[in-house]
């Protein structure tokens, strides 16, 4: 009888851990997203106005007609 109340324990030890890897999965793939919103971001940012730092010593934006 013990054993039995054992293997249950296992069981529902089992589906818990894997409901948890599964968030853990979830929250990982968000994460992983907003890194890529994030570097979307600063590249259009670099193209638009960062751009007189990527080629330094160049006449900076502002200074064009």
């Amino acid at each position: 009888m013990l054993k039995r109340t054992d293997n249950q324990d296992k069981v529902f030890d089992a589906s818990a851990y894997f409901r948890q890897q599964q968030e853990q999965q979830e929250q990982l793939q968000a994460l992983k997203e907003q890194q890529r919103q994030l570097h979307l971001e600063q590249e259009q940012l670099q193209n638009s106005g960062g751009s007189s730092q990527a080629t330094s010593g160049a006449v900076p934006v502002s200074a064009l007609p």
